[in-house]
């Protein structure tokens, strides 16, 4: 074998020897396949030495799907069993989105359509937090992040109700579930409650009664 041939197979074994090295231990056989082919391209094998064989690291997703903010929900009845019972959504212990008889409420900057309530937005504060309040737990609202919450939530105020107060899907219990229902359709609870379907299925018969009876 003439000298020049000795050399350029020399060359070669150490190429293939350098290549087969600098694969991980755990290298596939497609990824031996592939440096079998390129070996002979010297273009190609500069790329190789370059840029490392092997998956690209990327963030751990599953773990960081798990992070989520959690908000807890809870359903304020106040003064429950009365004429004047009311309901409210309590968020995160501190606000509450409620839908109310506008004339009780002149500061609100957008109009109104007499007859039907409108939804507000206020603090959860000492001043609404009477002794003997009703708050029942409602689970939690869960969100990717803070964008997602606030925009979530300004959703429920944009809330318009359907039907005048006094008429079957107008009142502030409906504006409750309508919320839930909300939250649902985004994905941020599972599910409306099963605790507020029987209390709302129970509490709405007494309404039916006592408020829409002449209305139906």
């Amino acid at each position: 074998m003439a000298p020049i041939q000795i050399l350029l197979t020399l060359l070669w074994v150490s190429a293939s020897f350098l290549a087969t090295a600098s694969l991980p231990t755990d290298a596939s056989a497609d990824d031996l396949a592939g440096m079998t082919r390129i070996v002979g391209n010297r273009r190609a094998l500069r790329c190789f030495f370059r840029c490392p064989l092997g998956k690209k690291v990327t963030p751990n997703s599953a773990a960081q799907a798990t992070h989520l903010i959690e908000v807890p929900l809870h359903l304020w009845i106040s003064k429950e069993g009365t004429d004047d019972e009311h309901w409210s959504l309590v968020i995160n212990s501190k606000e509450i989105f409620h839908a109310i008889n506008f004339r009780s409420t002149p500061s609100l900057p957008y109009p109104t359509n007499p007859g039907f309530l409108v939804v507000e937005n206020i603090p959860f504060t000492g001043s609404t937090q009477t002794p003997g309040r009703n708050l029942i737990d409602l689970g939690k609202a869960k969100f990717k992040t803070e964008e997602e919450m606030t925009a979530a939530f300004s959703q429920l105020a944009k809330i318009g109700m359907p039907h005048k107060a006094h008429v079957v899907g107008g009142n502030c219990m409906d504006y409750v579930k309508m919320a839930l229902e909300k939250l649902v359709e985004k994905d941020h609870i599972l599910n409306i409650p099963p605790i507020f379907r029987n209390i709302y299925d129970e509490r709405y018969t007494k309404v039916r009664q006592r408020i829409y009876e002449d209305n139906e």
